[in-house]
């Protein structure tokens, strides 16, 4: 016997009237951003659907710099000098593919992040490829980084630093003595397979760069918080 009040039924709900609930109970709650994409986190890599290649992008933010300064003797063997620590506003710009006719950056977009006082310690500059002009060849396409990005995570390396073309442009500036008793702040060179990983999405990145320079005496990371 099924007991009654108030003249209604106390039978419980047919199974469809149940999964109507459940499907507008999800509706409702991937709708308002619980699901993945579109959230505004403070680095947080949700956004994983942006082609960063159509529009430029642009962050800025902080670079935390740490260089380790040695000394290399005559059988390239090296000795830690010191260990500097700097701070220096950073500018990180995404955009499109840099190109010559159909030779394409072998990219998912082009990337070059900067510090705002080239020329003084703890300063450098990455891109990832540029176009030159060259007065017999015309334009070339030169491409320095390698890397890609997947769901906000970006990972890369820098695979050629056409220092045989001088046209190297990715690097760091940091303190040397050239000799004794003559010293001040210079350009090193980032040797290649010097790295960046990270995220990257619509609102923030947060990136780290680790270089040694090409005469291994230096050893640079930098530790990247932009935002937009």
């Amino acid at each position: 016997m099924i007991k009654k009040t108030n003249g209604k039924s106390n039978k419980p709900y047919p199974p469809i009237i149940f999964f109507i609930f459940l499907f507008l109970f999800c509706i409702i709650c991937f709708g308002c951003g619980g699901g993945g994409g579109g959230g505004d986190g403070d680095g947080d890599p949700d956004q994983n659907d942006i082609d960063f290649s159509i529009t430029n992008r642009e962050y800025t933010g902080t670079a935390t710099i740490t260089i380790d300064y040695y000394d290399i003797d005559m059988l390239g063997n090296l000795t830690l000098l010191f260990t500097r620590n700097y701070s220096q506003d950073v500018m990180v710009l995404t955009g499109p593919l840099k190109n010559v006719g159909s030779v394409v950056e072998d990219n998912p977009f082009n990337l070059n992040i900067s510090t705002d006082s080239q020329g003084s310690d703890g300063n450098f500059g990455i891109t990832s490829a540029l176009v030159i002009s060259d007065t017999n060849i015309g334009d070339v396409l030169l491409q320095y980084w390698t890397f890609e990005c997947n769901n906000a995570n970006i990972t890369g390396s820098l695979t050629d630093n056409h220092i045989a073309e001088s046209s190297a442009l990715n690097l760091f500036w940091a303190w040397d003595e050239i000799v004794t008793g003559v010293s001040g702040t210079f350009p090193f060179w980032m040797d290649e397979n010097s790295s960046i990983q990270g995220t990257i999405n619509n609102n923030a990145a947060r990136l780290t760069l680790k270089s040694t320079s090409t005469d291994t005496t230096r050893q640079f990371v930098a530790e990247i918080i932009a935002d937009r």
